[in-house]
């Protein structure tokens, strides 16, 4: 890349990365979720350090550069102002799970307990999912359960302890997490053969406090 070259990112990879997420395992999920954020990351470092020579630029992202890890991109991106304080969290808390998979041959998939209570302190979430960490269960006199989120209903009798299960918590969370990403980053995706490029933007309804910068288009991920 020339320093002034812009790094882009083809907007069909995004189809790409969904049907890959259809496809995986878990452990496969939180892997190719984590490549993602660690590519948003650094098309965002490559078009902001842009400058000096390929030499220069190349040792920024070396194994002894400053840019090397997951976790340095994202204090990078959060101290520079990029990305928001809840965003810093989760893109944190998803890189300590993408651990758990890679480095444990034993992992008990995102259903487990402490995977799914931690899947539940993401932030960003709230965006679209209001009661996103805070439904409740709750039994009752004739044994039915009651899921809930503020006040305790009437009828409960009893607290349950429950989590959503963390299958189903990332693949709810993830979508959002990746489109507020790549909106903060503002990250430039190629639209055409000509190559055109476009930056995204988010939903009225999910923005918080958003970086002000042109921005074209809608959420590129899709939320089931």
């Amino acid at each position: 890349m020339s320093a002034d070259t812009i790094y882009a990112i083809p907007i069909k990879a995004i189809d790409a990365f969904n049907k890959a997420l259809d496809g995986e395992s878990e452990r496969g999920r939180v892997l190719v979720a984590s490549m993602w954020v660690d590519l948003f990351l650094t098309c965002r470092l490559k078009n902001e350090f842009g400058k000096g020579n390929k030499t220069a630029r190349k040792s920024l992202f070396s194994p002894e550069g400053p840019f090397s890890s997951l976790s340095a991109k994202i204090d990078a991106a959060f101290c520079a102002g990029w990305i928001s304080a809840d965003l810093h969290h989760d893109l944190h808390a998803l890189r300590k799970i993408r651990n758990d998979c890679a480095h444990d041959l034993s992992f008990a998939g995102l259903n487990d307990k402490t995977l799914s209570k931690r899947l539940a302190t993401f932030k960003t979430p709230h965006r679209q999912f209001h009661d996103w960490g805070a439904l409740k269960a709750a039994s009752t006199a004739n044994r039915s359960v009651i899921i809930y989120s503020g006040e305790r209903p009437t009828e409960a009798t009893g607290d349950l302890d429950f989590t959503v299960p963390g299958n189903f918590a990332f693949r709810l969370a993830i979508p959002v997490l990746l489109t507020v990403l790549i909106s903060q980053l503002q990250i430039p995706f190629v639209v055409d053969d000509e190559g055109h490029i476009v930056n995204t933007k988010l939903a009225d309804y999910m923005k918080d406090a958003e970086p002000d910068g042109p921005a074209t288009g809608s959420q590129p991920f899709r939320s089931e």
